[in-house]
């Protein structure tokens, strides 16, 4: 096998990655440690459950949720590196899969057009890649893009008529600060009674409350978990949410 693809077993479920850059090493190799409360919603869905991995990266997630519990997952990713790894990722994944993936190279938010993601540091598996603005999602200060990248813009709710997709019963969230924006273009969805569970990161620098619009569906807040650094500690002011109704 080469080099650089790493089979890994997490949480039981054995899964296969690319893992070409320093970056992406790490991402496998303490996979259990980044988001282990995701891995324990997940763990705790019923089989073929409908999951929207909404800002899915290099797919760490979806494919977990894909190959542990046999999840029907339709992973959004606008950025170009971290969409081409998913995609490598679940090419490497394809006999372990039950149903493959549905991934789609857009940008969820509350307008269709043309956008641009900001990246901060240029390259796959990493972080900082901001929709149609150079601002730290944590700290709100501005930037110098390594790199900026014209990218697709959908509403979810017209990209799932579209596109004829089946409707989400576990929502997950992870977009750098356009949470906001990924909602409002989802309130038929969010409406819908078959979503039960919403899984966001907010910070408390967001400028909005997606935390009310939720609620305003009908979700309550159940679990507040503050977002782990892999280097030590916590995000300052940065949570993941699990929302339920």
């Amino acid at each position: 096998m080469s080099e650089d693809i790493l089979d890994i077993a997490a949480r039981g479920a054995n899964i296969r990655f690319h893992v070409g850059n320093g970056r992406l090493r790490v991402w496998a190799e303490r996979y259990e440690e980044i988001e282990p409360e995701l891995l324990d919603l997940v763990d705790a869905l019923p089989e073929g459950t409908v999951l929207y991995d909404v800002g899915a990266s290099i797919g760490l997630f979806s494919l977990y949720a894909a190959i542990q519990r046999g999840c029907r997952v339709v992973a959004f990713e606008p950025e170009a590196q971290n969409y081409a790894t998913l995609e490598l990722n679940h090419f490497l994944n394809r006999d372990r899969l039950k149903t493959p993936l549905t991934a789609l190279n857009v940008a969820l938010s509350d307008e269709a057009g043309l956008g641009a993601i900001h990246t901060r540091v240029y390259g796959a598996g990493e972080h900082g890649k901001i929709l149609d603005q150079a601002v730290a999602q944590d700290t709100k200060e501005r930037f110098d893009p390594a790199h900026v990248q014209s990218v697709l813009k959908q509403r979810l709710d017209d990209l799932i008529v579209l596109c004829a997709l089946p409707p989400p019963q576990v929502l997950k969230v992870d977009v750098d600060g356009a949470e906001a924006a990924v909602l409002r273009g989802a309130e038929k969805t969010l409406r819908s009674p078959s979503l039960h569970t919403v899984f966001i990161e907010l910070s408390d620098q967001s400028g909005s409350d997606e935390a009310a619009m939720l609620e305003g569906h009908g979700f309550r807040l159940a679990e507040k978990h503050p977002v782990v650094r892999l280097r030590g500690g916590h995000y300052p002011g940065l949570f993941n949410c699990v929302f339920r109704r």
